[in-house]
């Protein structure tokens, strides 16, 4: 148990430049869950869906009107 906040970070990076940066509460979820649940499994197929994306014709360094990097 920890009092303190707790997030969860995902990064998106090419090379050593980070492309974009998300951070969410990560007490949104119970402890069980946060501290159990093991996504390397489903990593692969969410790095070959991020392939596509950023191998596409169409890329863009933006996102619903916003910059996706700095």
């Amino acid at each position: 148990m920890t009092n303190g906040p707790e997030y969860f970070n995902i990064y998106i990076k090419l090379g050593e430049q980070t492309l974009c940066h998300r951070q969410f509460d990560a007490k949104l979820y119970p402890p069980k869950v946060r501290y159990t649940v093991d996504v390397r499994p489903y990593l692969k197929n969410i790095l070959k869906g991020l392939t596509d994306i950023f191998s596409g014709e169409n890329l863009t360094y933006e996102y619903l009107g916003l910059p996706l990097s700095v």
